[in-house]
């Protein structure tokens, strides 16, 4: 954690870190409950990550959207006045896209 957060020449980013989760655990009704149960947002090991399934809905959702974007780029191309000269880089960036 200590490598994550601060620098090599100071700790101010840890101590920064840990202040905020003093003071989330103090605005909870009981703090000590509070800090023992919220490891438990983040444990991936055991797949218990409540926020994990709405966070992969919005990205299918902004995958879709990309896609969407990129056969339109597509038929731009294809156009007799289009860039034609992009189509490849567009077809890769979509074969990326739907792999």
């Amino acid at each position: 954690m200590m490598a994550r957060y601060s620098s090599h020449r100071s700790d101010d980013a840890i101590k920064a870190q840990i202040k905020k989760i003093y003071y989330a655990s103090m605005a909870a009704p009981d703090p000590q409950y509070w800090l023992e149960n919220c490891r438990f947002m983040y444990d991936v090991a055991r797949g218990r990550v409540p926020y994990l399934a709405d966070v992969v809905a919005h990205l299918v959702e902004e995958l879709k959207g990309c896609c969407a974007q990129l056969k339109m780029a597509q038929a731009i191309c294809l156009e007799p006045t289009g860039p034609f000269d992009y189509k490849k880089t567009i077809d890769d960036d979509f074969a990326l896209g739907s792999a």
